[in-house]
């Protein structure tokens, strides 16, 4: 049995999961305005206006999903925004190796944190797309109280969104579920820990920084412990 890394705490699995319910309530939703063949899904959701509904309280579910965990933890939240969107340029040879391994091939990545590169690109647009969703979905939802002009720009700041964000979901899903070198990151979601053989092999920075943590906490529960057996 191999042993384990705590990756991800309550909130961050918490937010992972609320969005990401959310946003597939919304894609399908959604959807049924642009293409027919979906026409078949509508009575689950009781037909067109039950579908809207849906789409609604699914909205307000997405704005509120990362406004609760913020609220939850802000420290992770704001750390992990901070880390997302700090970049240099060497790291841009990420995406060059990702594409050997996600078709087959060998990578060689430079040594990654938390989160590697792929995982902030994502965590970027997701953030992104979040804020264009609740500004261009505003105006939707009240295009009459808007002009003409302005709800056609918040259409097509809404379907941007979509389409950036569900392309990268989409690979997201693959990468979690389907993909051998990266389907093991899924436990981390699922239970907060991964092996700690993949965090050795995929995220060495961030695994020494917790190793050298632990080592930390020993020692200072060693002294502590030592200074309590000599009063």
């Amino acid at each position: 049995m191999s042993n384990k890394v705590f990756r991800f705490n309550k909130t961050m699995r918490f937010f992972h999961w609320s969005y990401i319910t959310f946003y597939f309530l919304l894609a399908i939703t959604g959807a049924f305005l642009y293409f027919d063949f979906l026409d078949w899904l509508r009575p689950l959701f009781g037909g067109a206006q039950g579908a809207r509904i849906v789409h609604r309280v699914a909205a307000v579910g997405l704005i509120l999903s990362p406004i609760i965990s913020f609220l939850l933890n802000p420290k992770e939240i704001w750390e992990t925004l901070k880390y997302a969107y700090s970049w240099k340029a060497s790291d841009l040879k990420f995406f060059g190796e990702f594409i050997k391994e996600f078709f087959g091939g060998h990578a060689h990545y430079e040594p990654q944190g938390k989160y590697n590169q792929g995982e902030k690109l994502n965590i970027v647009l997701q953030s992104l797309g979040w804020l264009l969703f609740i500004v261009s979905g505003i105006v939707l939802w009240r295009f009459e109280s808007f002009s003409p002009e302005v709800g056609m720009i918040a259409l097509i700041g809404h379907d941007i969104a979509f389409i950036f964000t569900l392309a990268y979901v989409i690979g997201h899903v693959y990468l979690s579920l389907f993909h051998p070198v990266t389907r093991p990151a899924l436990k981390g979601m699922l239970t907060g820990y991964v092996d700690e053989e993949y965090a050795k092999n995929h995220h060495p920075l961030w695994y020494n920084e917790v190793k050298q943590e632990k080592q930390v906490r020993g020692k200072e529960k060693t002294k502590t412990k030592a200074l309590s057996l000599e009063k």
